[in-house]
């Protein structure tokens, strides 16, 4: 078996002419898919973060005990 060489892949790699590639509509609309999802689940993500921080916050409060109930 031939080792490979790193330095002649890397020159072949950084000599190789322009390609003429382009995407197609059904690439474009997968890519773009995979973006709205990926915003759609940050934003999920973030919610329940969000209520969780929330939630230890009222947590903190309500064990506070000098605070007073019913006076």
């Amino acid at each position: 078996m031939k080792k490979k060489h790193p330095i002649g892949i890397t020159i072949i790699l950084l000599l190789a002419s322009n390609t003429k590639a382009y995407i197609d509509p059904g690439t474009g609309s997968m890519i773009f898919q995979m973006l709205i999802a990926s915003l759609v689940g940050l934003i999920f993500m973030l919610k329940l973060y969000w209520k969780n921080l929330k939630n230890r916050i009222k947590k903190q409060l309500n064990k506070n005990p000098n605070k007073k109930k019913n006076e």
